[in-house]
């Protein structure tokens, strides 16, 4: 009687922090997954531990390949979340906070569907298999056909939530970022970036450039970034990364470009060597993800946002610097007027144990608890609108009255 032969993966959990140990492993791993994911980058989930969750871990569940000797197959950064953390019902969700927007996992492409089979299994042997939550999956990409592929093998329940489409520039093959641009952009859309990069010009020397973060000068056009962030209405709405210490902390040790994980782009467009717009793109795998972008308000007139965009644009596909672009965004932004093709989000659960019932339930309760929280948002912004109009009601009533 022969010996049944040793499983190939072997599953372990630990945590961002400890893996940070294998940058290097952790980064070949993202450089050759069925799918590119730069928020689940090696520097991006150790400082989101560090600085974001001061020091809380962010579990990892990792596949380990026993005829690698040991090299990293899968990770999934996950955590279980219920009526306490103010989820509708019990589920693991892949790893989000509010810089994510992309929630697959990392698997290493050559063997990606018996990983995925294996990993799901995997949790689903738990003792209390919760529904697996995926908040941002590219529909239309290579880990979310395979995971539907293995849900019905496998006879698990999956639900669609909801869904959105974001920004994109995706050439055909063979096509380039400026033919793009020539398909897809309205000749007055495109005649009205031409007038404004023209004007722009018109006030001294103007220059588009790209640097590495972990290049020489990379440091110092991360900081500058940082900097024009903070100047724009982004720092007033308290949203930019240098509005506080923790969160400045966690872009410089996130983005910092080291070890390449993941490599990270600063875009710029200046005048006179001075930045008027700029953007952090995460990149994996020859895919750009707009990470984020600030302007300088002095020169609003110009869109110099939309010309950095534009430029990037034509920087895409064939001949280009990257293969094509994902605008990164959770909802919609300006980018939508010069990157005009789509890329299809959606909110999916799989259901470990329990079957459609248990799987349609909770897309059900996450789809309610949507429409709550969005409610909730547009009482909140009336409620601010309205006391500015009594504000300012009240403020032209006291200097409408007569001197005492």
């Amino acid at each position: 009687m022969t010996s049944p032969s040793p499983q190939r993966y072997a599953f372990e959990w630990t945590t961002a922090g400890r893996l940070a140990g294998e940058t290097a492993a952790w980064r070949d791993l993202s450089e050759s997954a069925v799918e590119p994911n730069p928020a689940y980058g090696a520097n991006v989930l150790a400082a989101a531990e560090r600085h974001l969750r001061r020091g809380r871990p962010i579990p990892l569940l990792v596949a380990r390949d026993a005829a690698r000797g040991g090299a990293l197959a899968a990770l999934w950064p996950l955590e279980a979340r219920d009526w306490r953390q103010g989820f509708p019902g019990r589920a693991t969700r892949l790893f989000e906070n509010e810089y994510t927007t992309l929630t697959h996992p990392l698997l290493r492409a050559d063997d990606a569907a018996e990983i995925l089979a294996q990993s799901l299994a995997f949790l689903a042997a738990a003792p209390a298999a919760d529904p697996l939550v995926f908040s941002y999956l590219c529909e239309a990409r290579g880990f979310s056909a395979l995971l539907g592929e293995t849900c019905a093998r496998a006879g698990l329940a999956t639900a669609r939530v909801d869904g959105a489409a974001r920004a994109a520039v995706d050439p055909e093959p063979g096509k380039s970022g400026v033919r793009y641009a020539r398909e897809y952009l309205s000749k007055s859309r495109r005649a009205g970036v031409e007038r404004r990069l023209k004007r722009l010009k018109e006030l001294g020397a103007v220059d588009f450039s790209s640097i590495f973060a972990d290049a020489p000068g990379g440091a110092a056009a991360l900081r500058s970034f940082l900097d024009l962030e903070a100047k724009s209405w982004k720092g007033r709405a308290g949203t930019a990364l240098a509005n506080a210490a923790r969160t400045r902390a966690f872009a410089l040790e996130a983005f910092s470009g080291e070890n390449g994980a993941p490599r990270v782009r600063l875009r710029s467009l200046t005048l006179e060597k001075r930045p008027v717009a700029m953007a952090l793109d995460l990149e994996s795998q020859g895919v750009a993800y707009a990470f984020k972008a600030a302007y300088d308000e002095d020169f609003a007139r110009f869109s110099p946002g939309l010309l950095l965009d534009a430029d990037t644009a034509g920087r895409v596909g064939k001949g280009g610097e990257i293969a094509r672009l994902d605008s990164f965004a959770q909802t919609e932004l300006a980018q939508d007027s010069v990157w005009r093709q789509r890329e299809p989000v959606g909110r999916h659960v799989v259901a470990l144990s329990g079957g459609r019932s248990e799987a349609e339930a909770l897309a059900a309760r996450l789809r309610a608890a949507t429409v709550a929280s969005d409610y909730a948002k547009q009482i909140a912004h009336r409620g601010r609108a309205a006391a500015a109009v009594i504000a300012g009601a009240g403020l032209i009533w006291a200097l409408s009255r007569p001197f005492a």
